[in-house]
């Protein structure tokens, strides 16, 4: 029989497994470890969504990037041709799951461009050129490569030429630069590759997401990954007793069917009232396609105004978003910028403020006095 899960005990395992309740990770590569990838394509967020689920004594911002530095975490398009960060070892693996899909099928997208087969080969031979040897580029620098080569970096090309050379495995965003990482090749970077086939990575891509994301759906696995409804259900055989299922209250058949890491849940209980004060764009949000154990529908045109795509920070409160928040700058220290969507209890806003002043201790800046 199918074990029953109760809803506020989803939002408490999920928190567990995100490494925002309960014992958080060492160090970055940690984080890493345990959740796989993170939404990155805002490198500023992708550094705080790290910091804020190592320990506070190691959470720094100069720890992150110095697993960039050291070559422990990258930045690629490994899932939905979007940029994530994730330990290098991972990368290869998980685009030889997905980079099929998102490189077949471009020749609309290359029309719009002004692009062909023969100039996206020829800019991934570029770039492989430029880059050999132990080369790093930044963006601008890999442009100008190209640009040299006869390939216009203009109306998003260079950024298309670069996606694709990623997409199918050539190069990766590494080292940190003076602002934004660098591009390498990727066989020169990531030293100690993990080398899966196609069944071992269908299974530990489904068994490592819910590992990293707490209780889960397959269509919150399938919105994730962008694999296929057969790729997925593979992947849940093939997973076989590395994972455990529950329904989840209030719900019937495989629509509220959850999978869950056998043997690693704390016990069941109320949400930690701790308050986070979590990044635009964070797994706790964006993992799932069902948003709606976190935040009430009337509530999410605040996080993504607009529709736009840019998600803003978000303030979790016992596992349910109570606002976004921002930070301006004043005379070099932070400033907060509370939007809840009620009036903070008392404990809300003491909480708050802890959460910030966290987040400014991983900025390695002060927080502004009144």
């Amino acid at each position: 029989m199918t074990a029953s899960l109760a809803r506020r005990d989803l939002l408490r395992f999920r928190m567990h497994a995100q490494l925002l309740a309960g014992e958080q990770a060492s160090s970055p590569g940690a984080v890493l470890e345990r959740m796989l990838a993170l939404q990155g394509q805002d490198l500023a967020s992708a550094l705080w969504a790290v910091g804020t689920r190592v320990r506070a004594e190691q959470a720094t911002e100069g720890a992150v990037l110095g697993a960039m530095a050291s070559g422990e975490l990258v930045r690629g398009w490994p899932m939905r041709g979007t940029l994530h960060l994730l330990p290098a070892k991972e990368l290869g693996w998980i685009l030889s799951l997905t980079s099929a899909k998102l490189t077949t099928g471009l020749d609309k997208r290359w029309d719009q461009l002004g692009l062909d087969r023969e100039q996206v080969e020829r800019g991934r031979t570029v770039l492989r050129d430029a880059l050999a040897g132990g080369g790093a580029l930044t963006r601008a620098q890999a442009q100008e490569h190209l640009a040299a080569a006869g390939l216009d970096p203009s109306g998003g090309r260079g950024y298309h030429l670069i996606w694709f050379a990623s997409q199918t495995g050539l190069v990766c965003w590494g080292p940190p630069g003076t602002g934004e990482q660098l591009l390498v090749l990727n066989e020169e970077w990531i030293r100690e590759p993990r080398a899966l086939g196609r069944e071992e990575a269908l299974a530990e891509l489904l068994v490592r997401y819910v590992r990293g994301h707490g209780p889960a759906t397959m269509k919150d696995f399938l919105h994730w990954t962008k694999l296929t409804a057969g790729e997925g259900r593979e992947a849940l055989a093939l997973a076989g007793d590395r994972l455990e299922r529950a329904q989840l209250e209030g719900t019937r058949g495989v629509a509220g069917l959850v999978l869950l890491e056998p043997g690693v849940l704390p016990e069941p209980g109320e949400p930690p009232t701790t308050v986070h004060a979590l990044p635009g764009f964070d797994e706790y949000y964006l993992g799932f396609r069902d948003k709606s154990p976190v935040i009430r529908r009337e509530h999410e045109q605040a996080v993504v105004p607009g529709s736009n795509g840019i998600f803003q920070p978000i303030l979790v409160s016992r596992g349910k978003v109570i606002g976004t928040w921002g930070r301006t700058t004043r005379k070099g220290a932070l400033v907060p910028e509370w939007r809840p969507f009620g009036e903070l209890s008392a404990p809300q806003a003491a909480g708050a403020e802890r959460a910030f002043s966290r987040y400014a201790r991983f900025r390695e800046l002060p927080v502004a006095q009144d």
